[in-house]
């Protein structure tokens, strides 16, 4: 845009600010320059529609000259966005209103450092094509609108196939999903040519501890064991409830030796946990 119309448009800026959804405010979009000076009206910029100079420009759908921008300001000292344009050197603006489809969708600011840069065939120039204009800004506004949907919907289903690969008490993965995660595992690391590691691991006489301090404070070693476990593992390992009170934990890329050194400290690291109820004190282990 910034390109073509720069052959029929004199300008050294362009600005494309659209309208919310419920009329009220003005939103800037977009702005491209020819000059080095740092824009002051940046993309998120926002002032009221309603009771504006904007909206008179709606109502007569034409482009509106202004050769004198300094001028116009003494006029209107509390326009905001004509102080932040004036003070990046800016004299003379086009300011065109973008209609799709009877609907006001948004300007085009057209800007100029020179005073008296714009006539009234510039207006008429811009008329002639301001509805393909307004078109192709209204499709592309509805297809970012569409993308961004979809993407929510993408993080959504994500978050939603997380969530249902969790086992539900200990947050961690169940039986289905280790299983799946451990079958992906040996294939890449058949693939690599290298080692995987599968930690078959209990909790020692859990009966008992349920059996003696009830169901509930079963489901907290549950949790805290499987919390536990998660945090000595590396990033590219998994763990998940095999059954029970079994895990199945999955190591990529480890050979024996390293193996061996995660096994014993989780172990360690299982049986230095402490338990409470009732005054009693217990720990377990693995």
């Amino acid at each position: 845009t910034f390109d073509t119309l720069h052959k029929i448009i004199p300008y050294d800026r362009i600005g494309c600010a659209l309208i919310s959804d419920d009329q009220e405010k003005v939103t800037a979009h977009w702005t491209k320059t020819n000059y080095q000076e740092q824009t002051r009206i940046k993309k998120g910029y926002t002032s009221l529609l309603v009771g504006s100079s904007l909206e008179e420009i709606l109502k007569t759908q034409q482009p509106r000259i202004i050769n004198d921008l300094p001028q116009y300001l003494i006029a209107h000292p509390n326009s905001s966005a004509t102080q932040l344009i004036v003070s990046e050197g800016i004299q003379s603006s086009l300011t065109c209103p973008l209609i799709a489809d009877g609907k006001p969708i948004g300007f085009l600011f057209f800007s100029s450092k020179e005073k008296n840069t714009y006539m009234d065939a510039h207006q008429a120039i811009f008329t002639s094509i301001a509805r393909q204009i307004s078109v192709l800004v209204e499709k592309s506004r509805l297809y970012q609108q569409i993308y961004d949907i979809n993407h929510q919907l993408i993080v959504a289903l994500e978050q939603l196939k997380e969530q249902s690969s969790r086992d539900a008490l200990t947050g961690i993965f169940h039986r289905g999903a280790i299983m799946e995660f451990l079958k992906n595992t040996m294939e890449q690391g058949a693939r690599k040519k290298q080692p995987i590691a599968v930690i078959l691991a209990d909790i020692d006489y859990f009966k008992h501890i349920n059996d003696t301090y009830g169901h509930i404070m079963g489901d907290t070693v549950l949790k805290e064991v499987s919390k536990k476990l998660t945090s000595l593992l590396r990033s590219y390992d998994c763990v998940g409830r095999y059954g029970g009170e079994e895990f199945l934990i999955i190591l990529g890329e480890t050979n024996t030796t390293e193996t061996l050194l995660i096994t014993e400290r989780i172990r360690q690291a299982i049986s230095e946990l402490k338990f409470e109820q009732n005054d009693n004190i217990f720990s377990l282990t693995m």
